[in-house]
């Protein structure tokens, strides 16, 4: 569709440039990564561990310090579904201002796409807040929440984890590896559990989160229902006995 929109420019690819190249620091600290930045690559390169041929859509909800607002990543959900997506993967998640009702425009977005012909799966992480408390679209009806595993043998949550009975499923969360974008890290993330080192990194990097999680599930799905030739809802009500 760009392509088509841009036809009749002489250098129809300095536009493309600019629209599918992300800015890596745009905050505060100079010359420093910004806090979300590599985010979206990071992901991106877990589902392909999972699943090396599945076909990638990218999708900006939030900006480069990870923040960004609810109207935003719904708007973003709806167009992915619009898109044909199979599984919508969602590394991000946020707390209600009221507990007791869910966020509004996630939740009819979420019931929309979901209650859609043909809908796809959508899958979010849990969050990393390491309590009980709901977050979302994780904890939507539908939605495959995913906590994370530690990384030791015992295969325990992570202490960090958000977790509770609204979550469907689990897996190895911290240190995982995958792609990443060169730069240097800010040195105020050093020692948390769910970043990656400060210094200098290059395309590849370790880091921890539910974020690292859920495209894992995502993957599964995904892999699976190409090998079976399974649509993707059938893959998880068989996964989940739904």
């Amino acid at each position: 569709d760009v392509l088509r929109a841009t036809e009749d420019l002489v250098e129809p690819q300095i536009l493309l440039s600019r629209v599918f190249v992300d800015a890596l620091d745009v905050f505060p600290a100079a010359d420093r990564l910004d806090f979300g930045a590599g985010h979206g690559t990071f992901v991106a390169g877990v589902v392909r561990q999972v699943d090396p041929q599945a076909r990638i859509m990218m999708y900006r909800a939030l900006d480069t310090d990870g923040l960004g607002s609810e109207l935003a990543v719904a708007s973003a959900i709806r167009q992915a579904a619009a898109d044909g997506a199979d599984v919508i993967n969602l590394s991000l998640g946020m707390h209600a201002v009221d507990s007791e009702r869910p966020c509004l425009a996630l939740s009819a977005v979420v019931a929309e796409v979901l209650g859609g012909t043909n809908p796809p799966v959508i899958v979010a992480s849990a969050g990393n807040y390491g309590n009980k408390k709901k977050v979302y679209p994780a904890a939507l009806d539908g939605v495959v929440s995913v906590a994370a595993l530690g990384a030791d043998e015992s295969a325990s949550g992570a202490a960090w984890s958000t977790h509770g009975e609204w979550v469907r499923c689990s897996t190895v969360g911290e240190g995982i590896v995958s792609t990443f974008v060169k730069g240097t890290e800010d040195e105020r993330f050093h020692g948390t559990d769910t970043y990656p080192l400060p210094g200098q990194v290059d395309p590849w990097a370790v880091w921890s989160g539910t974020s690292f999680a859920a495209p894992q599930i995502a993957g599964l799905i995904a892999q699976t229902s190409f090998d079976s030739r399974t649509p993707a809802r059938d893959v998880v009500a068989g996964l989940f006995n739904d």
